[in-house]
């Protein structure tokens, strides 16, 4: 086949999205140590917080803004990125440490004529761009996680031009690192640019390659056993190299695997990596096809089930034994497992392994390293001086002594300390450390021990005074109750204090009755302040999913855990009346409303039989750009993977590191609201967001499913739930997400969620009664209106306006106390039978 060096054609406001990557040069950079004034009011909200500059940052800008950098010339270009159908190139990720990140990128753009050429620079970081070895523009805004855009303008030859840029940022921790370059034309032509890369290649064979690669995808999200196949549109024409790559995501302390085959020419299909290299819970899998040279590749995800094992203990104590010798026994990643290994005196070596790892991170003050501290801290309150070498002991107290416990002692980290839970685990490891050494010095503050004990002591009563009564802005989340559960057990088993005690136990209390309002069949469930992709498709490979199982039996236990463990040696017995909560009996369905967050930002509701639950966060920053929050949701008893959700997407590539991502979180928030077992949604979406929304609803796992009109309908067991999406519900028909993801199209939308039971009618009669309903959608005026037998009429605007039967419905109970009520299945929603609170 004939070969070109520019085998594709870019026009006016198209991006170039062709381009050969080196590797990421990784360089430490602290800068000096300094303090940063105290921003914490101990008022927590969801979303991004503006907590000024690091002094990492301050010293980049002062170091390296502006600075001379040579040509890139000669940079080993390692990759490719090939992405027509996005104009980011995207190299985010999360960075412990402060980090200087370098990458260097190069493509060729062939100009029909000589002269200027505007393009719009788009960055999180800083860009350098030269043209054929000439310095072009600069443009440096080095603004945290915050992409600035500006239009450059760059001098190009008749004829082929090598674009080179060095694109750099300084890493904190979440960094979104990314360039987008679009052509904005020139002056001195109309026509179109072609844009190649540094060889010729045949055109036709690298686009089929590059569609090839597109379509990459698991034949399913979720694995137990076997191999992952992959699975791809069309064929190749002759043999191909593919490398696979899988990466850890939710225990990132695991090392991944990498391997390579041989795809056949004509095969749309790859027997890819066992089960057995990949990791508990989610997988990130890097596909990449050589072809011509080039190396194309594309990421997509996969659940790992083959660590999940089905707990078996009846009793509390008989489950307490369960979760410490899970631990004691298999885990092998982290402090808590040291911890639990050295209570049990089995596996010391693997103990002082652990040990000795842990105690590098917090000596380098690596980010969530307050996490780990106070497993430490318990470690050395039980253990110190004995089992383990003197050597160790005596690099466990100058890590605690050396350790820096709060931004007002300097610092040049990336340490997070401003969300409520890093605040208390922080203020915890400042109390407990200081009473633990009243008499040392703690260096980098310069503090005696008990000074630091009385510091830290002050502190903690502003967190918990903030807690108790505005509950928490990270409600029901699946990754940060149990980082909570860190803090809390800590202090509960460890304090000197006994009023420190005795309010850590009533937190404890409160947050394990949530969880057991929220609990489907022993299974974490419900809307959520804050959750990732990989904590919403492995919930039940969670740690909650754990706790959750420990506190009322029926899930699941993993080894992987910090907070389990922890509450598993102490003597915490969560409240008895929260096992009603947990399994509601038949014959009757539980509803409750609370709130939690400051300015009751989280209005909570609930509806729960024994086979379904529905459950919403009411009007929650309606209309603005979303984070984390996880809205609405839906978890049937039966299957511990039968959970539905309806999201906007906050980015459209799948697998990506936003936040709000793909799955998780909303581009837009809703407005949205809930009646009993009825659900209401109401979409505006902003002109440049996603235009679509969908539905997560994995009919893999149910005994019944059908999609008719506007309507989804899915069975687990008894348990029943329906979508009404008013433009329409499309479905995914090809990659993992077939017969998971239902796509709706457009920026206004309504979707209506429902749940009901075989205790009160059948799935055939469920349908019947939902496909009579009369449903009303006005996307002018943003109204939804609905009458539903057996429900009633229910209608919702824009403006949060909910009416049932014509009454205006308000939500009442603003406290962080669940109002909680059980009434008969066969009474109306608004009647209660029983009342706890």
């Amino acid at each position: 086949m004939p070969k070109t060096q520019f085998p594709w054609q870019i026009k006016k406001g198209e991006p170039l999205s062709y381009w050969e990557v080196s590797g990421l040069t990784e360089t430490p950079f602290a800068g000096e140590a300094d303090t940063l004034s105290d921003k914490v009011n101990y008022t927590y909200i969801n979303g991004f917080t503006d907590v000024g500059d690091l002094p990492c940052r301050i010293a980049f800008w002062n170091d390296m803004k502006g600075r001379e950098v040579p040509c890139p010339a000669g940079v080993e270009l390692t990759e490719t990125r090939i992405q027509p159908s996005q104009s980011v190139l995207d190299f985010s990720g999360f960075w412990f440490c402060p980090t200087h990140l370098q990458r260097v990128l190069r493509c060729v753009v062939n100009a029909p004529v000589a002269g200027n050429y505007q393009f719009r620079v788009r960055t999180a970081g800083g860009a350098r761009v030269w043209a054929n070895g000439k310095f072009g523009f600069a443009f440096e805004p080095l603004v945290r996680n915050k992409p600035q855009e500006s239009i450059e303008t760059l001098a190009l030859s008749e004829g082929a031009n090598e674009i080179l840029v060095h694109l750099e940022d300084i890493a904190e921790r979440d960094t979104v690192y990314s360039l987008e370059l679009i052509y904005e034309g020139s002056e001195a032509t109309e026509a179109d640019l072609q844009v190649g890369l540094s060889a010729s290649y045949d055109a036709k064979a690298l686009k089929a390659a590059e569609a090839f690669i597109s379509s990459v995808q698991p034949d399913k999200l979720y694995y137990s056993q076997g191999h992952v196949e992959l699975q791809f549109d069309g064929a190749l024409p002759e043999d191909a190299q593919i490398h696979v790559e899988t990466l850890p995501l939710l225990k990132p302390t695991l090392a991944g695997s990498k391997n390579a085959y041989t795809l056949l020419k004509g095969s749309n299909r790859l027997i890819g990596p066992s089960v057995d290299e990949l990791a508990p819970a989610t997988n990130l899998v890097r596909v990449t096809l050589v072809t011509q040279g080039l190396g194309v590749a594309r990421e997509v995800g996969v659940v790992c089930l083959k660590d999940l094992q089905q707990g078996s203990g009846a009793t509390l104590e008989e489950r307490r034994a369960e979760l410490l010798a899970s631990s004691a026994q298999t885990g092998e990643s982290h402090l808590s497992h040291a911890l639990s290994k050295l209570h049990m005196g089995t596996d010391l070596a693997t103990s002082e392994r652990l040990l000795l790892e842990a105690l590098s991170k917090i000596s380098r003050r690596e980010d969530c390293a307050d996490f780990a501290f106070l497993p430490l801290l318990w470690i050395w309150k039980d253990h110190a001086w004995t089992k383990l070498s003197e050597q160790t002991w005596r690099r466990v107290r100058s890590t605690i002594l050396g350790f820096r416990y709060w931004f007002d002692e300097p610092g040049n980290d990336a340490m997070w300390f401003w969300s409520e839970n890093h605040t208390l685990c922080f203020h915890a490891s400042q109390y407990l450390a200081g009473s633990m050494f009243p008499e040392d010095l703690f260096l980098c503050s310069g503090r005696k021990g008990q000074q630091q004990k009385q510091v830290g002591y002050e502190r903690l009563l502003k967190w918990f005074e903030t807690v108790e009564r505005d509950g928490l802005a990270e409600w029901n989340s699946i990754p940060y109750y149990p980082i909570d559960f860190i803090g809390l057990t800590a202090l509960y088993h460890l304090a000197p204090d006994a009023d420190i005690r005795d309010r850590s136990k009533a937190l404890m209390d409160s947050i394990f009755q949530m969880m057991a309002l929220h609990t489907q069949s022993g299974l974490p469930a419900g809307t959520m302040g804050r959750c990732y992709d990989k904590d919403i498709f492995a919930g039940p490979a969670s740690e909650l999913a754990t706790l959750c199982h420990f506190a009322w039996g029926d899930g699941f236990v993993s080894s992987g855990n910090f907070a389990s463990t922890m509450i598993a040696l102490s003597d915490y017995i969560p409240p008895e009346e929260t096992g009603a909560y947990a399994s509601v009996p038949q014959g009757r369905a539980l509803e409750t409303s609370y709130t939690q967050g400051h300015e009751h930002a989280g209005k909570l509701k609930l509806y729960k039989t024994s086979e379904a639950q529905l459950s919403t966060v009411v009007d929650h920053k309606t209309g603005q750009h979303g984070h984390q929050q996880h809205v609405q949701d839906v978890m049937l008893a039966g299957n511990p993977y039968a959970r539905f959700w309806v999201n906007h997407p906050g980015e459209t590539q799948v697998w990506g590191s936003g936040r709000p991502s793909y799955w998780s979180g909303n581009g837009i928030l809703p407005r949205a609201d809930q009646s009993g077992p009825v659900g209401l949604m109401i979409f505006n979406g902003a002109e440049e967001e996603a235009d679509f929304t969908h539905l997560y609803a994995p009919l893999h796992v149910c005994d019944e499913h059908e999609l008719t009109g506007n309507w989804l309908f899915a069975r687990v067991k008894d348990g029943f739930t329906a979508f009404f999406a008013a433009n329409g519900i499309e479905p995914l028909q090809t990659g993992c997400f077939a017969g998971v993801e239902f796509r709706s199209e457009g920026h206004r939308n309504a979707w209506l969620t429902i749940t009901g039971s075989a205790q009160t009618e059948t799935f055939a009669e469920f349908k019947a009664r939902l496909l009579a309903s009369k449903i009303s959608w006005n996307s002018e005026a943003l109204t939804l209106s609905v009458e539903i037998e057996g429900q009633g009429s229910l209608s919702l605007n824009w403006e949060g306006d909910l009416k049932a039967n014509g009454e205006r419905v308000s939500f009442e109970n603003l406290s962080p106390v669940p109002r909680i009520g059980l009434k008969r299945l066969d009474q109306s929603c608004s009647t209660q039978e029983a009342a706890h609170v």
